[in-house]
């Protein structure tokens, strides 16, 4: 049996709002995550912006609460960004029972299940949510205080087992289906790297008998 879960770590320049959970904030305040969805934390950086020890503070959350074992692995599915790619974060997954998953650039609106199925019903709840809000306080405006607890309200509106689902069959990533795209369906990356897209070595690598296709998809 194969279980999905879905987890995201999603800033909120997503979804039009004026705040933003992890990058823009060097202080974490408590009222930033106000109404927030459960289990949600919030992190702050000196810099503003992500880096590899919050990953790493966000993967060590994911093991936390997915639980992860030897039997049942799970796979966590990233974009290319260099706080993704730490020894800490590499290790981190290992010792826990997490497969990382590096998406090559510029094709992830094909094969990130986020990206195919959920961030756009997500940003539309959310910009509905955040019309309420304003209807409801006319003379305000929707502070970085109160977008946490719109977002959760949309957050539990989309966020279903069946998005988890649908996304990973529709990238192909899981049942894994090396016939789901040709090299036409990526002529976005051939302009962007010329060189000819080899799908074989991706194929080969999605294929890595040291990747258990039974491992649940996060």
């Amino acid at each position: 049996m194969t279980h999905v879960k879905m987890a995201t770590h999603l800033p909120m320049e997503l979804l039009d709002g004026p705040g933003d959970d992890v990058e823009r904030y060097k202080n974490m305040n408590d009222r930033l995550v106000k109404g927030a969805s459960p289990n949600s934390i919030g992190f702050a950086s000196p810099s503003g912006w992500i880096n590899e020890g919050l990953f790493a503070d966000w993967l060590q959350h994911f093991i936390k609460f997915a639980k992860p074992t030897m039997s049942e692995k799970h796979i966590v599915i990233l974009d290319g960004h260099s706080s993704h790619k730490s020894l800490e974060a590499v290790n981190l997954a290992r010792d826990n029972d997490v497969i990382l998953i590096s998406l090559p650039p510029h094709i992830t609106h094909r094969i990130q299940p986020l990206d195919i199925v959920f961030y756009g019903p997500l940003k539309t709840a959310y910009n509905q949510e955040a019309d309420k809000w304003t209807a409801l306080h006319p003379v305000k405006r929707l502070s970085d205080y109160e977008v946490e607890e719109a977002f959760g309200r949309a957050y539990s509106r989309v966020a279903n087992v069946d998005k988890g689902r649908s996304g990973s069959e529709h990238s192909a990533i899981f049942p894994y289906n090396p016939n789901r795209f040709s090299d036409n369906d990526f002529q976005t990356l051939s302009v962007v790297r010329p060189e000819k897209l080899n799908t074989e070595a991706i194929s080969s690598a999605l294929s890595d008998p040291g990747i258990d296709q039974s491992a649940n998809a996060s």
